[in-house]
C-alpha cells in the first residue's frame, strides 16, 4: 500500500533518514602511520555509537595486494562517538606502502537504530611504514662463548639501523654475575661461597661506556670482570629503535653470557677479589716449590749419609781382617818356641815375617 514505508533500521539509504556520519579521522588521511604511537585509526562520529555484530565487517586493503586484510573482532571498539580500529593485523612489513580502510555498512548504528552506511574504497587512505622491530642477528663474543679476555668489549649488531630512543637516557644494561671460575674452586671456597650473589653492575646508556653505531652497539666491560667467572648481559627494551621508531624487545637476562679467560689474572691487587686470587694462587706455588727443595735436601742428605754408612762398614770389615791376621802369626811362632829349643829358620822366617805386624 502507498501509506507504507520502510524504517530506516532496515534500509538508512532512504532521503528521509539521517544516519550517522564521521565527522574526523585520526590520523588524519593520508598520514604516515607511526608505531607503536599510532597503533589505531580512530574515526569519530556526529553522535553515539554501537557496534552491530550481525554486520561487523572491517578490513584494510593495501596497494600491491589483491587480497584484503580482515580485522579480528578483539580489533575493533566502540566508546561513545569514536570507533576504533587496530592496525595490529598489518604488523610485519619492513617498507612503506599505502593502505586503506573498509568499513562495511551495519558495522556500526546510532542509538535509534540507524546503521551506519560504512567507509568505502578510496574515502580514507594512510601510509604504513616500516612496522617491523630491529633484531639482533650477532653478538661478539658469541653467546655461550669461553675464554674471553678480561678486556674485552661486547658487540651487538643489529638487522638495521637504529638509533637510541628518547627513554634512553634513564635506562641501564646490566652486567651479571652468575657464578665463579671453577679451575680454582677449591682455593676460592677458603675465603668466600662460590655461587655468591653480587648486584649486577649498571651502566647508562649515555655514558662513555656505551658506544651506538649504524647498526652496532658495544659495551665496554673491561675493569668489572673476573678470570673464570660466568656473566650474561641485559639490554632493556625500547632502550634502541630503529629509523621508524619500532623498539627493540630487548635482551632479557641469560639469554646471553660468557665465561671469562681462567688464565687471565688481575695485575692489579686493588680490583675487588683480584689480590685475594694472586695471593692464593701465588701462595700455592710457593708452597709447591718449597715442598719440592724440602724433599730434594732429604733424599740429598740420606744418599749422604748411606755413603757413610758404606765407608765406615768398609773400613771396619778391612781392620778386623788385618787383626784375624796378625793374630794367626802370633799364635804360629808361639807354636814354633814350644816344638824346639833354638829357632829353626822357619821361625826365624816367621819372625821376620810377622815383624812388621807384632809390636
Amino acid at each position: 500500500p502507498s501509506g507504507l514505508r520502510t524504517s530506516c533500521s532496515a534500509c538508512a539509504e532512504q532521503a528521509s533518514c539521517s544516519p550517522p556520519v564521521v565527522q574526523t579521522f585520526a590520523p588524519i588521511a593520508g598520514s604516515q602511520l607511526r608505531l607503536p604511537s599510532d597503533m589505531r585509526i580512530t574515526a569519530t562520529f556526529d553522535r553515539e555509537i554501537v557496534i552491530d555484530a550481525r554486520h561487523l565487517s572491517v578490513s584494510f586493503q593495501c596497494i600491491g595486494q589483491s587480497l584484503i586484510l580482515p580485522t579480528p573482532r578483539e580489533h575493533v571498539t566502540v566508546s561513545g562517538k569514536r570507533l576504533m580500529v587496530s592496525v595490529q593485523s598489518l604488523m610485519g612489513t619492513t617498507s612503506n606502502r599505502e593502505c586503506e580502510l573498509l568499513v562495511g555498512a551495519g558495522t556500526v548504528r546510532d542509538r535509534t537504530n540507524v546503521p551506519f552506511l560504512g567507509i568505502t574504497a578510496g574515502t580514507y587512505q594512510f601510509v604504513l611504514g616500516d612496522t617491523t622491530p630491529p633484531t639482533l642477528e650477532t653478538v661478539e663474543p658469541r653467546n655461550g662463548a669461553v675464554g674471553v679476555p678480561l678486556s674485552t668489549v661486547v658487540t651487538f649488531t643489529f638487522n638495521e639501523p637504529i638509533v637510541l630512543s628518547p627513554e634512553a637516557i634513564s635506562m641501564k644494561a646490566s652486567l651479571s654475575y652468575l657464578e665463579g671460575p671453577s679451575i680454582v674452586q677449591d682455593l676460592r671456597a677458603r675465603r668466600q661461597p662460590e655461587d655468591e650473589v653480587r648486584a649486577p653492575v649498571e651502566f647508562g646508556l649515555i655514558s662513555e661506556k656505551v658506544e651506538l653505531g649504524t647498526q652496532t652497539l658495544r659495551l665496554d666491560v673491561a675493569g668489572h670482570l673476573e678470570p673464570g667467572a660466568l656473566y650474561s648481559i641485559t639490554l632493556p627494551p625500547g632502550s634502541v629503535t630503529d629509523n621508524s621508531r619500532n623498539p627493540f624487545a630487548g635482551l632479557a637476562a641469560r639469554t646471553y653470557s660468557f665465561r671469562c679467560d681462567t688464565n687471565a689474572l688481575r695485575s692489579s691487587t686493588g680490583e675487588e677479589g683480584g689480590g685475594n686470587d694472586t695471593v692464593i694462587l701465588a701462595a700455592a706455588v710457593s708452597s709447591a716449590v718449597v715442598s719440592i727443595l724440602l724433599c730434594s735436601s732429604i733424599l740429598w742428605r740420606w744418599t749422604r749419609v748411606s755413603k757413610l754408612h758404606r765407608q765406615v762398614h768398609d773400613s771396619s770389615t778391612l781392620k778386623a781382617r788385618t787383626s784375624v791376621s796378625e793374630a794367626e802369626s802370633v799364635v804360629n811362632t808361639v807354636r814354633v818356641r814350644q816344638l824346639g829349643g833354638s829357632p829353626s829358620k822357619s821361625t826365624i822366617s816367621s819372625r821376620s815375617t810377622t815383624a812388621d805386624g807384632v809390636p
